[in-house]
Parts: structure tokens; C-alpha cells; sequence
């Protein structure tokens, strides 16, 4: 009850349609409860909690899961507004704190629209987000093209973008399955993973 009374959840059934974004960002992912992440108390019980990890056990980076399922605001304020990740990691004197978040978006052959969606959590220079975002468009051509055979100029393009398009490249985390794809060994040889590697 009391957290019905704080307005703590949203409170909203599943996800039905992906490409709603009032669904996306308000629904239930995977039966898991929304939290209203515009609440400010949400927000400061989440900083605090985060901090806590930072100053007391030292951890020098976060991999956030589900970025694009909470609004541009909550990761502007969390990782940079008052008493956010990014000021708290300083005090530590971790001024290069890593903060890369998982867009589950991969791009069509020649295309970089994955990489224009996940662009979008790095925020601006002016307006900060998150400082890097998980690799899902390479993942997916480092697939096509070692494990499926398709022409090595996917993955030149792929690279392309890449350069092209992050600000920062090299903070990009790379890698050619995870939990939440088919590994890679399912669909690809040893000597392929090896290539892929």
C-alpha cells in the first residue's frame, strides 16, 4: 500500500507492442514490475544505492540492462545531475567512470540504424548520458559473416560506422554472443569463433 500511495510503480500490464514507446517505458518487461523512474524518490534511492557501491566496495564502472526501457531524463539526472553516479565516482576520484548500457539494436546488411538508435543513450557533449552502450550491430554482423558466411564487406561497413558515428569507438564493448543471444557455437564452427574472436 504504501508504495501505491508514492506512485513507487507504474503499475501497468505487459508489453504488447515494442514500438509504443508509452509501453516501452511504462509497461512490464518480461513480468518484471515497472518502476516510475521519474519519481524523485525512486531516482535518489537508486543514486544512493549505486553510490553506495562506488564508495565502499569500489566498483569503477556499471553495465546497465534495458536502457531504452527508462526515459532520457532519468539517465541525464542519474548519471550526471546532483548527487548522480558520475559526481559520486569523482569524489572517489574515478573521473573516468564507465557507464555502457545494453540497446538491444542490431542493423539490416548496409545499414546503421542500430547504431543511430543506441547513439541516442550517449546523450550530447552538453547533455550527457550514458558514456557507451554494449556493440549489438558488430555482434550481429560478427554472426552473419563468420558464422553465416556472408561477404567480409559487412563487417568492413559495420567498422565504418562505427568510426563514423560514436564519439568515442574504443569504448564500445564488443563481443560475439552473451546471455540474451544464441551463442555462437550454435549456428557457427570452432574455427569460425576463433575468426569471429
Amino acid at each position: 500500500p504504501e508504495a501505491v500511495k508514492e506512485n513507487i510503480y507504474h503499475w501497468t500490464p505487459q508489453i504488447t507492442d515494442y514500438q509504443d514507446e508509452a509501453q516501452a517505458l511504462t509497461y512490464q518487461l518480461s513480468g518484471l514490475a515497472d518502476i516510475n523512474t521519474s519519481n524523485k524518490k525512486v531516482r535518489d534511492t537508486l543514486k544512493a544505492s549505486y553510490s553506495f557501491w562506488i564508495e565502499n566496495v569500489g566498483v569503477d564502472g556499471f553495465r546497465i540492462d534495458t536502457v531504452k526501457f527508462v526515459e532520457h531524463d532519468f539517465w541525464k539526472d542519474f548519471l550526471h545531475g546532483k548527487q548522480g553516479i558520475s559526481e559520486t565516482a569523482a569524489k572517489t576520484g574515478r573521473d573516468d567512470f564507465l557507464t555502457f548500457g545494453e540497446v538491444y539494436e542490431v542493423s539490416p546488411e548496409f545499414s546503421n540504424m542500430g547504431e543511430k538508435k543506441a547513439i541516442q543513450y550517449l546523450g550530447s557533449k552538453n547533455n550527457p548520458e550514458l558514456k557507451s552502450v554494449l556493440g549489438f550491430p558488430l555482434y550481429a554482423t560478427l554472426s552473419r559473416v563468420f558464422a553465416q558466411g556472408r561477404p567480409t564487406a559487412l563487417l568492413a561497413y559495420r567498422l565504418e560506422q562505427q568510426s563514423k558515428l560514436y564519439p568515442n569507438p574504443f569504448l564500445l564493448t564488443t563481443f560475439v554472443d552473451n546471455h540474451d543471444t544464441p551463442r555462437f557455437l550454435s549456428g557457427g564452427s570452432l574455427n569460425a569463433l576463433k575468426q569471429a574472436l
